[in-house]
């Protein structure tokens, strides 16, 4: 999911909506962003395990399937996550984090 707000996190509205399947050993995953909008963005996702929609935690909260965030930080928020992005088409590489 790409988020251009805190807001839009807060209330699960992301920008745009991806769903990939990819290799589940893989831990580095590339997305190319194009024909959206410069600006401030964050990318968040998670690796889908048991197929339920939602990232799996225990009753800690700490994840139980893999997930990753925009620039690579533990900490999903906007303030600690985001990148400026020019409008232009470019790849980010993001690594899948597991606990």
């Amino acid at each position: 999911m790409l988020y251009t707000s805190a807001e839009a996190q807060e209330n699960d509205e992301p920008l745009v909506r991806l769903q990939q399947s990819s290799d589940a050993a893989k831990s580095e995953h590339i997305f190319v962003l194009n024909d959206l909008p410069a600006g401030t963005c964050m990318i968040v996702g998670a690796q889908d395990t048991n197929g339920n929609g939602d990232l799996y935690t225990n009753f800690l909260g700490i994840p139980k399937e893999g997930y990753f965030t925009s620039p690579d930080k533990k900490l999903p928020s906007l303030e600690k996550c985001s990148f400026e992005y020019d409008g232009k088409p470019t790849g980010i590489t993001l690594k899948m984090i597991y606990w």
